[in-house]
């Protein structure tokens, strides 16, 4: 097993995954890093093809999930500065000439379920491949797709909501 492909192939995907399970951008990118040290120090108990896409995927987000569990427990026994699951999860982006519609959507993405949010971080944010996501998330392509779908309603819906009226049209 080649962990230098593991690293170009899971980073911004696992990084993604965690940042729409809620976890500040920074800290999902830690995350992923740490996915891929733990899965590469137990890979004797890993079962399946260290190359297969369809077998390594879930697995990573297993363990991507414990860790993600245990830091959201380690933050509440500290009592500091807490891994938010309800926080914004974004990239860091320039505030100076940001459109401010940008707030619109954070807010919106914060609102949607968690499997929605995922695959729009997944897919428009670090551009993951259907077939990346597929593997990742345990899903069929197909499946993809239509959860990629109802994500892009849920928060075209929730955006529309938002957006104010102006003379009876929407902007």
């Amino acid at each position: 097993m080649q962990i230098d492909n593991w690293i170009k192939t899971w980073r911004a995907p696992l990084t993604a995954l965690i940042a729409g399970w809620g976890a500040p951008w920074s800290d999902a990118a830690e995350l992923a890093e740490d996915t891929l040290v733990e899965g590469y120090l137990a890979r004797d108990s890993f079962r399946g093809d260290p190359e297969d896409p369809q077998t390594v995927g879930p697995w990573l987000r297993g363990v991507a999930r414990n860790l993600f569990i245990a830091r959201l427990r380690q933050s509440r026994r500290r009592r500091t500065e807490p891994l938010d699951p309800d926080s914004v999860a974004q990239p860091s982006v320039a505030d100076d000439g940001e459109d401010p519609r940008l707030d619109d959507v954070r807010v919106a993405m914060r609102n949607m379920p968690e499997r929605l949010r995922e695959v729009l971080y997944l897919r428009y944010l670090e551009e993951s491949s259907l077939t990346d996501i597929s593997a990742l998330l345990g899903l069929s392509i197909r499946a993809v797709e239509g959860r990629l779908h109802r994500a892009r309603t849920h928060l075209r819906r929730r955006l529309d909501a938002q957006a104010p009226l102006a003379g009876g049209t929407k902007s």
